[in-house]
């Protein structure tokens, strides 16, 4: 997975991307903009169609009923992963 995260922060992108990445033990979710990567990891990991990152949302496009119902599909979910016994 660190190799993959190490590729992705070489590509040349043309918009901003949410990868999402995993291996046997990990998890993670790799958000581009600008050129900047963030990676937040866990094995629980939800991603809707906005930015999750604080330092990220000012690049959000979303008008606001679009990123209510992102957010909306986000938290449904997280409510499923709450329910999945993990190890």
């Amino acid at each position: 997975m660190d190799e993959a995260i190490d590729i992705l922060s070489r590509l040349p992108l043309a918009s901003s991307r949410n990868f999402v990445l995993c291996d046997r033990g990990d998890a993670a979710m790799v958000e581009v903009a600008e050129g900047r990567l963030r990676v937040p990891r866990g094995l629980a990991l939800t991603h809707g169609n906005h930015f999750q990152l604080p330092d990220f949302t000012a690049h959000d496009g979303l008008n606001v009923i679009a990123r209510n119902s992102s957010g909306q599909r986000q938290t449904a979910a997280k409510g499923c992963w709450r329910r999945i016994p993990f190890p």
